[in-house]
């Protein structure tokens, strides 16, 4: 009568399993995939960020016209958003298409309607709008060039320019964007982002990033001008790449 059952209950569990194969193999399957999630580095919102977007609104945008092939401006926004992110956003912009959910998160923490509607006279938040909101920004700060950045700063940047080919004007852009002016080398926002260049990094973050991969192998010291802006021009170089 044992063995009877025992052959019944394995006629059963082997019922079941090919019901199940039929409906769907992956519900039998001994591997497990997840699908449809975004497991990554919290993003800060920037666009929230009283100090960034006072910074930001000082450069008007008064007889501005934006560029998205712009050097300086591929290389922010690359820096902005990751290589692939602003690549993204350019390719959707054109053909009128979406972005990812993440890409789209990481637009938003970036865009502040307030500003956006004062700049380009909406709200809305598509990857055309951010691009022509971002576009003219850059270039207002373009515009400024190396006035008001600290001499000592001006200087770093200078001497990495020379040794990286990146140019001054897009190192000088990047650095008055990410750091409230490029006058503070010391600046950290709640993100970890830290630096001139606000570079993603181990030592404020849970895992490395842009200092670690880019900085020279000697740069102990994330805060210093000339190494921070030493890294950032190396991730510019390696955005920019074809």
């Amino acid at each position: 009568a044992k063995l009877g059952e025992s052959f019944a209950g394995l006629a059963l569990a082997l019922a079941a399993y090919l019901l199940l194969n039929t409906i769907n193999p992956r519900l039998v399957s001994q591997s497990i995939e997840v699908e449809g999630v975004n497991v990554g580095v919290e993003v800060y919102d920037r666009a929230d960020d009283a100090a960034f977007m006072t910074n930001l609104q000082t450069y008007s945008t008064s007889g501005i016209t934006g560029d998205i092939n712009d050097e300086t401006t591929r290389a922010y926004l690359s820096h902005q958003q990751g290589r692939g992110g602003f690549r993204s956003i350019v390719q959707a912009a054109q053909s009128g298409g979406q972005v990812s959910s993440t890409i789209q998160t990481n637009m938003s923490h970036n865009f502040n309607r307030a500003s956006a509607q004062q700049t380009i006279g909406t709200r809305t938040l598509t990857p055309a709008t951010f691009l022509q909101y971002w576009s003219l920004k850059i270039a207002a700060v373009k515009r400024t060039g190396g006035t008001g950045i600290p001499p000592a700063i001006n200087s770093a940047l200078q001497t990495v320019s020379q040794e990286t080919g990146v140019s001054l004007a897009t190192l000088q852009t990047i650095c008055k964007i990410e750091s409230y002016g490029c006058t503070n080398p010391n600046a950290k926002n709640p993100g970890g982002y830290a630096g001139l260049f606000q570079l993603s990094n181990k030592v404020f973050q849970k895992s490395s990033g842009v200092w670690e991969e880019y900085k020279k192998p000697v740069a102990t010291n994330i805060f210093d001008p000339y190494h921070n802006a030493y890294a950032a021009a190396r991730y510019v170089k390696y955005n920019l790449a074809p």
